[in-house]
């Protein structure tokens, strides 16, 4: 029973990601919190981060094959602090009970939820802009902070915030999604993979 609820976790998550610009995380760490309550936090978060690194990997590379061409103006000033957060958040994750780590992960997806809700979709014709450079830094070390401490991640933050300050059609955000999501993953990944959960 076991396998079946996994290979049906899986399924479900490679269609939210592909299609949500998502990790998948929001599906992937309550139901492994559910199904496996005898799984310590941190490792779940680690599953959880694996999973997306496979999923933004594979999706980034489909993106780039239908032509989609990313704009280093707008990702790569959030790469440096997205590293920076994740390591952090790895760091804090391991401080934090596991009660805080749940109650923290209900509560980003409450509020990101929220904003998603009330965020108005920006006209077609208009072309995505730039934020200031420290704006971006800010948004790249939230990023990756949550991303250490809950398993997110990050498109789900990245989704309104692209929306709100870069003012980005909807239909390009999970391309920009996807690829930050690999280096927030693979970031905070790192830490789990040196320093294993007890």
């Amino acid at each position: 029973m076991e396998y079946i609820y996994l290979l049906s976790l899986g399924f479900f998550t490679g269609i939210i990601s592909s299609y949500f610009g998502i990790g998948g995380a929001a599906v992937i760490v309550p139901v492994l919190y559910h199904y496996f309550p005898e799984l310590g936090a941190l490792t779940i978060i680690g599953c959880s981060l694996g999973v997306i690194l496979l999923n933004s990997t594979y999706n980034t590379f489909l993106f780039y094959r239908s032509g989609i061409q990313f704009a280093p103006k707008i990702f790569a000033p959030l790469i440096p602090t997205i590293i920076l957060g994740a390591l952090s958040g790895t760091y804090l994750a391991e401080l934090i009970s596991a009660l805080w780590l749940k109650r923290i992960f209900a509560g980003v997806l409450i509020l990101v939820t929220l904003k998603t809700i009330l965020v108005k979709i920006p006209n077609e014709n208009k072309s995505a802009l730039t934020p200031k450079v420290y704006l971006g830094l800010i948004i790249g070390y939230l990023v990756g902070l949550i991303t250490g401490i809950t398993g997110l991640g990050g498109g789900t933050l990245l989704a309104p915030t692209f929306l709100v300050f870069y003012k980005m059609k909807p239909k390009i955000i999970p391309a920009y999604n996807n690829l930050l999501m690999i280096v927030a993953s693979s970031s905070a990944l790192m830490h789990f993979v040196l320093i294993p959960p007890d």
